[in-house]
């Protein structure tokens, strides 16, 4: 018998060992990341939505000018050609811990898919700065919400193995933009009608974000189309930094004489008040005027 518990007690105390040890790296895995929890359900992918992974993946990180994040860059194939818009649609980041995926990071991004001839199509996905530190395989999930709130369907699922990528960038902030993407629009469509100078950023008595700008008549009439947009200008290119609902009114216009003036005012971000740069507003997709927040 005592032969038995000397023979055990190496046993036991190994096992001891490798538990605490596993629970010393549960406990520093799950708090590596923003959220550790047990992966969220999503729907069955509808066919018109349903996209296949290629079979490149691209890890890159943008930081500069007080912001910072990861950018993933995959390769889908859209089920047919077209442009397939996600706005407020889910991602969501799992990561496996002995053979268990975790989702580690949720949230709501902006992209595009463009396919003009049903062929892959890379796509660019923001991610918390740092994200992908720690070693290890993670599965990368996109959805599409449906008609209802609570319903959103996977439309892939990408997983990939992450080495050697750096820890958070210090002394930035993550990108908190409501979107960040180049425009899907950037041509010149200023048909020289008006003149747009910016005036001054400020806030309103209900907490919009606002930019005042005058507007001034170079032909005695104008039109412009019903949605705006800001963009901003970093590290040499301009990225898309507000959502669809900018502002969204009627397309509309004007009439008076040339050299005639007025003063308008349109929705801007809150968080562009935050950062300071450059940045453009489109006025109904027509015009569109630069301005510096500092």
């Amino acid at each position: 018998m005592k032969r038995r518990l000397k023979l055990l007690i190496p046993i036991i105390l190994i096992a001891a060992a490798l538990c605490s040890a596993l629970g010393l790296s549960y406990h520093s895995a799950k708090g590596d990341f923003p959220i550790w929890q047990e992966p969220a359900g999503l729907l069955p992918p509808k066919e018109e939505w349903h996209m296949e992974p290629g079979d490149d993946l691209e890890i890159t990180r943008l930081c500069g000018e007080g912001l910072a994040w990861e950018r993933l860059s995959i390769s889908l194939k859209p089920p047919r050609e077209g442009v397939y818009d996600f706005y407020n649609d889910p991602l969501l980041l799992d990561y496996s811990f002995l053979g268990r995926w975790h989702t580690v990071y949720e949230g709501e991004d902006c992209y595009t898919v463009k396919s003009l001839d049903g062929g892959p199509v890379r796509v660019d996905l923001r991610l918390p700065s740092g994200i992908f530190h720690r070693d290890g395989r993670y599965r990368l999930r996109l959805g599409k919400r449906g008609r209802e709130p609570e319903d959103a369907y996977e439309v892939c699922r990408y997983e990939f193995t992450a080495k050697n990528q750096p820890g958070p960038a210090q002394g930035m902030e993550p990108n908190d933009f409501d979107s960040w993407y180049e425009p899907t629009w950037d041509g010149d469509t200023d048909d020289g009608r008006v003149t747009l100078t910016s005036l001054r950023t400020y806030t309103d008595s209900d907490g919009r974000a606002l930019l005042e700008f005058s507007v001034r008549l170079n032909e005695d009439s104008y039109s412009r189309g019903i949605d705006s947009r800001v963009d901003r200008l970093w590290q040499g290119s301009w990225y898309t930094v507000s959502g669809p609902d900018i502002e969204r009114t009627a397309a509309t216009g004007g009439q008076g004489e040339p050299g005639e003036e007025f003063t308008a005012s349109n929705a801007i971000p809150e968080k562009v008040l935050c950062h300071p740069g450059t940045y453009r507003l489109y006025w109904g997709h027509a015009y569109y005027c630069e301005f510096t927040v500092e």
